[in-house]
């Protein structure tokens, strides 16, 4: 991944800076001492140009449903009888971090100090696979000669007691991007200094202490064996392509004699012997499954210019975006379903252009959400005198092998985040609840400053139900 940064309070995505090997950010001038100026990531760009609409370099808050914004019944209600499993992790719109029950009950503060006047807020929340602890950054904007400078930590809470522990604190390593360890002993990150520095892919146990670095890149992704014994990464893009198996402790690292094309996320199957990712062979894009030593088990797909994929948790499935587009970031365009080990062809689920896809847990239904074309939300956000991107919402049942719409929103800054980089998400957050049913979306308002949090049941026509402010919120695995 490239660094986005949420420097200071706002919201928009126009907020992000993003870091990477061909842009470095501008310069400050002297006003501009504790924030930085800010560039849209070209995927934003090639949204909006896809959405005909203009670039809105502010925060705002927009309207995600005229039912909701009229009448935001109580999700307690809407839910009496039909309780969502799990626990919802959120960033309030005072950037505090928060836990609260699906049906809207039970919100408790994890952080109080954010927000106001304050120069700290905090990012990255990511459940540990065991959904007892959560972990987060805390940012703090620290007055200095020219711009300032930013204080990281890193801290991990205890969701049932709400104690918190301070794993780490650094001015020279900024955590963006957190990934705990299948057995929830470990946590993985993303950390950058100032510019040009290289990413680097950094280790922590989850009691305090040094964070390891294992490995630099740019851009880096990864996942982690399904046993917690290995990494596997993807670094240097297409031009220095790497694919390579990380030892935790850092005494062993195997690079596969193979050429990967531009895709992101590499994915472990849940047998953790065989890898999904994408290879040029012979000047052809691949998909492809391969073994440990790099040998390919099977060609699933052939691809265009750019591809993201996600394998479903049952390992039967990978749903993929493939497009012609060359982006920075992400993918834009057909989403696509192939089956391991049936020998049949792609299945297309959407011509596009889908940006993002998600698997619920059972692997039995994928939420996939594409760009607002027909304009459902744009009449309102034209309304309010504003131009943002909008998304529409679907989810695909592989019982039925259909797809059915059930809600466009326009996401906040931090949701917009996620989803150039969604099969890196995938890994490490869910936007499903435990029992597959329920969707969390994080959307802007047109009540309340900065966003919601909106429960859609996957398994009905009815209404989004508010369940609170947030900029964003994940759900617990468990």
């Amino acid at each position: 991944m490239s660094e986005w940064r949420n420097e200071g309070k706002m919201t928009s995505p126009t907020a992000y800076v993003r870091y990477t090997d061909r842009h470095d950010p501008d310069p400050c001038t002297p006003d501009e001492t504790l924030l930085m100026k800010t560039r849209l990531p070209a995927f934003v760009y090639i949204l909006l140009l896809l959405l005909g609409l203009s670039l809105a370099c502010q925060t705002t808050s927009l309207g995600s449903s005229q039912a909701v914004a009229a009448g935001q019944n109580s999700a307690r209600a809407a839910l009496a009888g039909a309780t969502p499993a799990g626990q919802l992790a959120i960033i309030g719109t005072d950037h505090n971090i928060y836990l609260m029950n699906p049906d809207g009950s039970g919100r408790t503060e994890l952080t109080t100090d954010a927000g106001g006047d304050s120069q700290r807020s905090y990012h990255y929340i990511t459940w540990a696979p065991d959904s007892r602890g959560l972990a987060f950054v805390q940012n703090d904007v620290v007055a200095g000669p020219g711009r300032g400078h930013i204080e990281a930590s890193l801290w991990l809470a205890d969701t049932a007691s709400g104690r918190r522990t301070e794993l780490f604190q650094s001015t020279d390593i900024i955590p963006f991007y957190l990934h705990f360890a299948p057995d929830s002993q470990t946590l993985a990150f993303l950390g950058q200094g100032s510019p040009p520095e290289p990413l680097g892919l950094y280790l922590i146990s989850t009691v305090p202490g040094e964070p390891r670095v294992l490995e630099n890149g740019q851009p880096f992704y990864w996942d982690w064996a399904p046993d917690s014994a290995s990494l596997f990464v993807h670094t240097g893009g297409r031009r220095a392509g790497r694919l390579a198996f990380l030892d935790p402790a850092g005494s062993d690292s195997t690079a596969l004699a193979l050429q990967p094309t531009s895709f992101q996320a590499p994915a472990f199957l849940q047998n953790g012997q065989q890898l999904v990712v994408a290879i040029e062979q012979e000047g052809t894009d691949s998909l492809v499954l391969i073994d440990r030593d790099g040998a390919i088990v099977e060609e699933l797909a052939t691809l265009e210019a750019t591809a993201a994929f996600v394998p479903a948790p049952t390992g039967q499935h990978i749903a993929y975006i493939t497009s012609d587009l060359q982006l920075g970031a992400g993918a834009i365009g057909e989403l696509a379903l192939v089956e391991i080990g049936a020998g049949t062809d792609p299945r297309q689920i959407a011509a596009g252009p889908v940006v993002a896809c998600f698997w619920s847990p059972d692997g039995q239904k994928l939420a996939y959400i594409t760009l607002d074309p027909d304009g459902r939300q744009q009449t309102k956000l034209a309304q309010q005198g504003n131009s943002e991107i909008a998304f529409d919402l679907y989810v695909y049942e592989l019982d039925s092998g259909r797809s059915r719409y059930l809600h466009s929103f326009a996401p906040t800054g931090e949701f917009l985040n996620v989803i150039p980089y969604f099969d890196q998400y995938h890994r490490s957050a869910t936007i499903w609840s435990p029992d597959s049913r329920y969707l969390a979306i994080s959307a802007q308002s047109l009540n309340i400053a900065g966003g919601e949090i909106l429960l859609l049941d996957t398994d009905s026509d009815g209404l989004p139900q508010h369940l609170g402010d947030g900029l964003l919120a994940f759900w617990s695995w468990e």
